[in-house]
């Protein structure tokens, strides 16, 4: 059984993004930048698809803040935010492999928090 955790309402969205481990503190970049895509999204968290992660451990991963770069082209601008993964699955599909990561925001830069809600707004259909 399956159980949902959220504060807030998801928007399914496939959105093209880059991200990567930061140091906690300082932001400064410590790993590879790793193209992906959303599946889903809200005020809260993100729901991200990639064929790789930054690093080999994903367990390793959980324990680290990483940066994104979500691409809401071409209604809104690109926004960057920092997030924390809280769950990271891999499987292989045809051959490769690929990895769904469960992202919880934890701020965003320079207003870009207020571009995300107008961009969910946009996107909600009541």
């Amino acid at each position: 059984m399956e159980t949902n955790q959220r504060k807030t309402k998801r928007t399914e969205a496939y959105l093209p993004l880059r991200y990567w481990i930061v140091k906690d503190k300082d932001r400064e970049k410590v790993s590879t930048v790793v193209q992906a895509i959303s599946q889903d999204i809200s005020e809260g968290g993100i729901r991200i698809r990639s064929e790789r992660v930054p690093l080999e451990n994903t367990l390793e991963m959980k324990k680290r803040m990483i940066a994104m770069e979500i691409d809401l082209f071409p209604h809104f601008k690109n926004i960057k935010v920092f997030g924390e993964p809280v769950w990271c699955d891999g499987f292989r599909r045809n051959d490769k492999h690929e990895y769904h990561i469960g992202i919880k925001f934890l701020e965003a830069e320079n207003g870009y928090y207020k571009v995300l809600q107008r961009y969910l707004d946009s996107t909600s259909v009541e």
